[in-house]
């Protein structure tokens, strides 16, 4: 079997983006993820998921399988941010309900 170019260029495409993407939720499993945009990841996954439905619709190969393995690591990116915003919203919750931290009332007591 002699791949084209065309399919070349495509699985060598999916191989870089993972080398890209795999670091990035091993560096976000570690740290807050501060400046991480989940804006930035949700657009990312609707184009993602729409480019899918292309490919299968004209028949593309290499798309319809790299497009899923592609989105992986960006669903676990954007699941760790919405988890890590949900907590954050809760803890700051409890805070202010505790009157404790980030301006939650033990501030304004004469």
């Amino acid at each position: 079997m002699v791949m084209h170019l065309g399919e070349l260029s495509g699985w060598t495409s999916v191989a870089l983006g993972q080398i890209v993407s795999w670091p990035q939720v091993v560096k976000l499993r570690h740290e807050r993820g501060d400046g991480v945009s989940l804006v930035s990841y949700a657009i990312v996954l609707v184009s993602m998921s729409l480019f899918l439905v292309h490919a299968v619709a004209i028949g593309d190969v290499v798309s319809t399988v790299s497009v899923p393995v592609s989105l992986i690591p960006n669903v676990v990116i954007a699941v760790t941010l919405v988890r890590r915003r949900r907590r954050g919203k809760v803890s700051r919750v409890v805070s202010l309900v505790d009157g404790v931290g980030d301006g939650g009332g033990a501030e304004l007591m004469p």
